[in-house]
């Protein structure tokens, strides 16, 4: 167990673990936590019936400069399009259905926090400007919306 040396990384662990309980109180089974390829990360993968969901956690301190939300810019998504299609690759699941949610999580005094899920927050086409899949070197499936 690795320990946490700096307040971003207490947040941010702070955050994936309300992230994960939420999710979970929400009736998604956890897969994976901050599974790693390289340098791309995927903090929680979990299903929801039939769907792989791909959960970014954000987690900000309430009236700071960024919103969880605006942190997950053009850059972030393609990382996390790459760290997916690893994913789909190393497991073989190219054919289960999958989205991308974000999970917001605002921190306030002592340990309270605000939890939002959103839903398909991206599609693969809005970051990728119509590169496709071939763009990242794998496979695809062509009813996947990414």
């Amino acid at each position: 167990m690795s320990v946490v040396r700096t307040r971003k990384q207490a947040t941010g662990n702070f955050g994936e673990n309300a992230a994960a309980a939420y999710l979970q109180k929400q009736g998604m089974k956890i897969v994976s936590r901050n599974w790693r390829s390289g340098p791309h990360e995927l903090d929680i993968i979990c299903l929801q019936n039939d769907t792989l969901v791909f959960a970014e956690v954000k987690t900000r301190a309430a009236g700071g400069r960024e919103t969880p939300a605006e942190a997950l810019h053009r850059g972030k998504r393609k990382s996390l399009l790459r760290a997916a299609g690893e994913y789909l690759n190393k497991n073989n699941l190219w054919e289960m259905p999958c989205r991308f949610d974000l999970v917001s999580v605002v921190t306030g005094e002592a340990g309270q926090c605000q939890v939002e899920h959103i839903e398909n927050v991206f599609n693969f086409d809005e970051t990728s400007a119509g590169s496709g899949w071939k763009a990242l070197d794998c496979g695809h499936t062509p009813w996947q919306p990414w």
